[in-house]
Parts: C-alpha cells; structure tokens; sequence
C-alpha cells in the first residue's frame, strides 16, 4: 500500500510538469550533487557515512517558475576471499532514484531560488556465500519524502553552482531474507527524521 502511494505522488508530479511543459519552453541540464553524509543500511543496521553518496541529478526547467528534478544513484560493493580450502564471497548494490517538484524564483538574472517537495526510494540488495553452503539474500526498500530549499547562482547560461538544504523522512522498509529465517513474534519499525545539506553542480544545455 506504501509504495503504491508513493509511486502515485511521482505519477502525480510528471504529468503536472508535462503539462505543463506543453505550454512553456523547457531547459534541459544534468548536474551532480556533494552530500557530506549519508545513511547505509545493511545487516548491521543504520550506518552514518561521513562522506555521503552523489546522485546524478536530471534538471528541467519549464518556464522561469517551474523545475523538475529526477535523481539516480548507484553504489554496488563486492569481496571475495579464498584462504585455500574454502572461498566466500558477498555483494551489496544500493540504488537510489527519486524526483523533486520545485517553484522557482529568479532573484536577479543570475540568482534564483527554489523550494518544492522530493519524493523517492532506496532500495538495498545483499548476497553471501560461505564455501558450498546456500547463498543468502537481503533486500529493502526504504521510501523517502523531503521538502528542500536551496538556490544556485549561474555563472553562464549553461553553469551554475548552488545549495540546498532538505527536511527528510526516511520509512524503513521491512529487511526480507532468503531464506527465510524461523517467524518471530515481534513486530518492527523504523523511521528517521533528519537535516540534510548539499552542495549542486549543474550543466544546462
């Protein structure tokens, strides 16, 4: 039920943009982001990275008060280790994707501001193999909804640098193991509230 909705909300911002897109003149650009933390989870839980984890980031501009904003990330881990008998191996791969639906106002020629919910996921994926025994999957998926404020300031038409600051949510997805480990009893849930700032980099074409 979650992740429909969700995925209603991202429905819900495309078709606003194209349509409105259809009536004003769009700008196209891809940018890159510099987070200087970031939130991993893995089997041995919530783990905060002191060097976060750039997206690469697909901004439109349509019109001068409207932007849209995909974003993906990727980061995939992997080891293998053999001691001469027996070999183990393990992966994990973190995926990001989200979009963001901003208002936009230019303050002067080279200086705009912006301010606009971002919704997405993160979606991790685990596997181990200690030598010919089973092999062991983690996956979970994480739902994210931010409201972020930040501005940039164009040195060109086609290059800008800028910040933004983000009020984010995280829902904690349910860790599903195969196999499957005995049922327990208890239930579990997970959720963080924290501030978040990064530091843009944009090319427009």
């Amino acid at each position: 039920m979650k992740s429909r909705l969700w995925l209603a909300a991202v429905a819900t911002l495309t078709i606003a943009a194209t349509a409105d897109a259809q009536e004003r003149g769009v700008t196209f650009g891809i940018g890159t982001s510099l987070n200087p933390t970031a939130i991993f989870s893995g089997d041995g839980g919530l783990a905060l990275f002191n060097v976060g984890l750039g997206n690469i980031y697909f901004p439109l501009i349509i019109g001068s008060s409207f932007k849209l904003e995909p974003e993906f990330g990727l980061l995939r881990l992997s080891e293998k280790t053999t001691d001469g008998t027996t070999s183990s191996e393990s992966s994990a791969t973190l995926t990001r994707l989200g979009i963001g639906a901003f208002w936009v106002t230019p303050i002067r020629e080279s200086f705009r501001v912006y301010v606009g919910p971002r919704v997405g996921i993160v979606r991790n994926s685990e596997s181990s193999s200690f030598g010919t025994g089973p092999e062991r999957k983690v996956t979970q998926t994480n739902f994210i909804l931010e409201l972020a404020t930040g501005g940039e300031h164009l040195f060109s038409s086609h290059f800008s640098l800028g910040g933004e600051v983000r009020l984010t949510y995280i829902n904690v997805g349910e860790r599903k193991v195969t196999p499957s480990p005995p049922p327990s009893p208890s239930e579990q849930s997970s959720s963080i509230l924290t501030t978040n700032a990064l530091i843009l980099l944009r090319w427009y074409l």
